[in-house]
């Protein structure tokens, strides 16, 4: 009996001495599994991309021109240290002997630095001819032929620019009120205006 009991006591010891089971090698997933997977990842990948383009698309749209609003009010301040003028000539303008006038176009620059204007085309100067109602008669640059050829002026401090554009009469009416409008495309701070009143 006892040796019994000791035999099975052994068996005992024996087992609990064994060594630990080899771990088992993880599961692959199959295809099906895998492509699965892949899906559930690609979808939340797009969804993040599409909420971060919807967020910036959202914020485009509140405020298309948040970017460019700062460098509009820059550049409209800085240009308006420029002082725009029209001369006429001659200032009175009578319609029995006068069939054309001079608008002189000046722009001096006041400020302590340089400006640089950039033109896109040849036009560096608009002049247009309005009536009282605002309609316009005559548009300068109808009259010129423009080509693209692309350029920059530099005006220094106490510099100005001087250009000449010829009005025609034609179509003014004696004691009719006139205005005389001059730019300079693509700055709207450069602008002026003068008032005419042809005699007969």
């Amino acid at each position: 009996m006892i040796l019994r009991l000791f035999t099975i006591a052994a068996v005992v010891g024996m087992t609990g001495c064994a060594s630990p089971k080899t771990p088992q090698p993880a599961r692959k997933p199959g295809f099906l599994e895998r492509a699965w997977n892949s899906t559930q990842k690609g979808s939340q990948v797009a969804w993040e991309t599409t909420k971060g383009g919807a967020s910036k698309a959202k914020e485009l749209v509140v405020a298309p021109f948040a970017k460019g609003r700062k460098s509009s009010k820059v550049a409209a301040s800085k240009y308006r240290e420029l002082e725009t003028s029209v001369v006429l000539r001659p200032d009175v303008v009578r319609l029995s002997t006068t069939h054309a006038l001079e608008a002189v176009v000046l722009v001096a620059n006041k400020s302590k630095h340089s400006l640089q204007l950039s033109f896109a085309t040849s036009q560096h100067i608009e002049v247009v001819v309005k009536t009282e109602a605002g309609n316009v008669i005559q548009r300068w640059s109808d009259d010129q032929r423009v080509e693209r050829e692309p350029s920059f002026i530099a005006i220094n401090p106490g510099e100005r620019l001087e250009y000449t554009a010829t009005i025609s009469t034609r179509y003014m009416v004696v004691g009719k009120t006139y205005i005389i409008e001059a730019s300079v495309p693509g700055y709207d701070a450069i602008f002026a205006r003068k008032v005419l009143v042809p005699q007969s």
